[in-house]
This record gives C-alpha cells, sequence and structure tokens, in this order.
C-alpha cells in the first residue's frame, strides 16, 4: 500500500503507536501505518470522533472476533482502544503493493493461487462471523 503523509488535523500517536503516515481512508475513518516502542509496524484502523454509536459497537464486534482468528492469509489483532475518543484497532502490517498497486498482470495459475487464499481468507473471517464490507484490489 502506497504510503501518504500525515495531515495536520491527524494525530501524531494512538495509543502506544506513533504514527508516520495514511495508508488509506474511506467513510468508516483512517487507516494509518503505526510503530510501537519496539518497532513493529502496525496498521492502524480508526473511526472519526464523530463516529455514530452503532459504528463504535461494530468495531468493538470486529476487534473482539479478530482476535480469534488465527489464519495466515488474515492481518491479525495486534491491539484494540480507544485514544482521547477515538476508538482504533491495530492490525500485523503486512508490507508491499495492494494487487491494485501491483505492476504487472498475474498469468494465470499464479492468479488461480491467489483467488484461492483470498477466498481462504474471507472464509476463515466468515467463520468466526465477520464480513470484509470492503474487498478490493486496493485492500488486497
Amino acid at each position: 500500500m502506497a504510503l501518504h503523509g500525515l495531515r495536520p488535523d491527524d494525530p501524531a500517536k494512538l495509543g502506544p503507536y506513533e504514527l508516520r503516515g495514511r495508508l488509506g481512508a474511506g467513510g468508516m475513518g483512517v487507516v494509518y501505518l503505526g510503530f510501537g516502542a519496539d518497532g513493529q509496524a502496525v496498521a492502524v484502523k480508526t473511526l472519526p470522533g464523530s463516529a455514530s454509536a452503532d459504528s463504535r459497537e461494530r468495531m468493538r464486534r470486529e476487534a473482539r472476533l479478530l482476535g480469534s482468528v488465527d489464519f495466515p492469509r488474515v492481518a491479525g489483532l495486534v491491539a484494540a482502544d480507544t485514544d482521547a475518543g477515538t476508538p482504533w484497532l491495530a492490525l500485523a502490517y503486512i508490507s508491499g503493493p495492494s494487487l491494485l498497486e501491483a505492476t504487472k498482470p498475474l498469468r494465470d495459475a499464479p492468479l488461480r493461487q491467489f483467488a484461492h487464499g483470498l477466498a481462504e481468507a474471507l472464509a476463515a473471517l466468515h467463520e468466526v462471523g465477520i464480513t470484509h464490507r470492503d474487498v478490493k484490489p486496493a485492500n488486497v
């Protein structure tokens, strides 16, 4: 995923994580690249302070359910909390380009292998009750 600079209104830190840039943003909030004191990179997913009670409950549920997923193709939950009214989840950061950023088309066999792995990851999420709601090349 491409890293974009922090905006003036972005926090410099959430929980124990120093934020170094934005990985993405959408209707549900912003995802930042963060680093813990141990140097571990994480993707910090946030909701805006104005998020509804329903959105906050969905994020708490996501954290609870993600904590029970142990699958190699799913970015696992590292931590979750609220900082100054901003709920956040820290997920294992997987470096490298997204499918959207891939520099060349995948050939048939690697494409089938990739699609199979994605289907397995989504199935692992579904087994614990998580529906990914935003599967697209930029998020894979």
